[in-house]
C-alpha cells in the first residue's frame, strides 16, 4: 500500500510538471503572440507617419506637377496669340517631361507595398500626359490649318490635362497622412501651385469660351488666400509680400483681360500682353528659380536644401 501511495504521489507529481510545463509554453506562445502583434501595430504606425515622399522625391514629383501645368499655359497661350514661340517652348518642355519622370523614379520605390496606391495614381498620371502630347499634335494642326481654334480638340486636350492634374493632387494628398507644421518651402511651393492652376484656368477661359473657366480661375485665387493664412500662422515671422504681390498682379490682369474679351467676344494680344507679362514675372521669380522663392525675405529660403513634402506641388 505504501509503495502504492509513493506511485500515485509521483505520478501527481508528473502531471503537475507537465501542466505547468504546458502553461509556461502557452504562456511563452502568447507572449510571443502579443509581441508580434504590437511589433506589427507599430510598424503600421511608422508606415502612417512616415510620408511616402522624402524631400529629394517630393521636389522630383513638384517638378513634374510643374511642369504639367506650364505646358498647359504654353498650349493655350500659342492658341490665343499664334506666337511660335510658345508652341517651340511647348513642344521643348514636352520632350523633357520624359527626364523628370525617370528623376522621379530614380528616388522612390513606386514596387514598395506601402507606395501601392501611389503607384496607381502615377501611372494614370503618366498616361495622361502621354495623351496630352497626341492631342495637343492635333489641337495645333487643326489650328494652323484655319488660324482658327477647334473647340472639340481643345477639351480633349484639356480633359487629358485635368487627369494628370487629378492624379498629381492624389499623390500628394497619399503623402499628406500628418498633421505637420506647414514649412516655408511647403508655403512656397503650395501658394506657388496654386498661382500656376490659376494661370492655367485663366488661359483656358477664353480658348474654350466657357464660364466655368473663369470660376475656376478665381476659385483658384480665392484658395490662395486660404492657404497662405496657414501658412502666415504656422510661420509668423516670414513676410510672404513677394508672392502677395505676384498673386495680387496677376489678378489684376487676369480680371482686366475676362473684361475685355468678355465685352468684345475675342482677346487680342495687346488685351494679353499685361497678364503675360506677369505670368513671366511670376516665372521668373517662383517657377524658373525656385532656389530663390522668397528674395524679398531677409531669410531666403533654399528650396533644395529644405526636405519636406509639398501639399499639393513642389516647385
Amino acid at each position: 500500500m505504501k509503495k502504492l501511495s509513493i506511485l500515485i504521489m509521483l505520478m501527481c507529481m508528473i502531471m503537475f510538471s507537465s501542466v505547468a510545463f504546458a502553461a509556461e509554453e502557452t504562456n511563452e506562445s502568447a507572449l510571443a503572440d502579443e509581441t508580434e502583434a504590437v511589433t506589427t501595430q507599430v510598424e503600421e504606425v511608422l508606415n502612417q507617419t512616415e510620408p511616402l515622399l522624402t524631400g529629394e522625391a517630393s521636389g522630383a514629383f513638384g517638378d513634374i506637377h510643374k511642369k504639367v501645368l506650364m505646358l498647359t499655359e504654353e498650349a493655350f497661350d500659342y492658341l490665343l496669340t499664334g506666337d511660335e514661340k510658345m508652341k517651340q517652348e511647348f513642344l521643348e518642355e514636352y520632350a523633357s517631361l520624359a527626364e523628370d519622370y525617370a528623376a522621379f523614379e530614380k528616388v522612390i520605390d513606386l514596387n514598395s507595398e506601402k507606395a501601392s496606391d501611389l503607384k496607381v495614381a502615377y501611372d494614370e498620371m503618366v498616361a495622361a500626359t502621354d495623351a496630352m502630347g497626341v492631342v495637343a499634335e492635333k489641337m495645333f494642326a487643326s489650328y494652323e490649318a484655319n488660324n482658327t481654334v477647334v473647340l472639340e480638340d481643345v477639351v480633349a486636350f484639356e480633359k487629358e490635362v485635368d487627369i494628370a492634374t487629378e492624379k498629381a493632387e492624389v499623390i500628394w494628398d497619399l503623402d499628406d497622412d500628418i498633421d505637420e507644421v506647414m514649412t516655408i518651402q511647403t508655403a512656397y511651393s503650395w501658394l506657388s501651385s496654386i498661382l500656376l492652376e490659376a494661370i492655367e484656368e485663366s488661359y483656358a477661359y477664353p480658348v474654350l469660351g466657357d464660364v466655368k473657366e473663369k470660376e475656376d480661375a478665381m476659385a483658384k485665387f480665392a484658395e490662395f488666400d486660404d492657404i497662405l493664412a496657414i501658412a502666415e500662422t504656422d510661420n509668423p515671422d516670414v513676410s510672404f509680400e513677394d508672392i502677395k504681390t505676384v498673386k495680387a498682379d496677376l489678378l489684376q490682369k487676369a480680371e482686366t483681360f475676362f473684361a475685355a474679351y468678355e465685352a468684345n467676344g475675342s482677346v487680342s494680344a495687346e488685351d494679353l500682353e499685361p497678364f503675360e507679362a506677369a505670368v513671366e514675372s511670376f516665372g521668373d521669380l517662383f517657377v524658373k528659380s525656385p532656389k530663390m522663392v522668397a528674395p524679398s525675405d531677409a531669410a531666403t529660403v533654399n528650396l533644395t536644401e529644405e526636405s519636406d513634402s509639398a501639399v499639393n506641388t513642389t516647385v
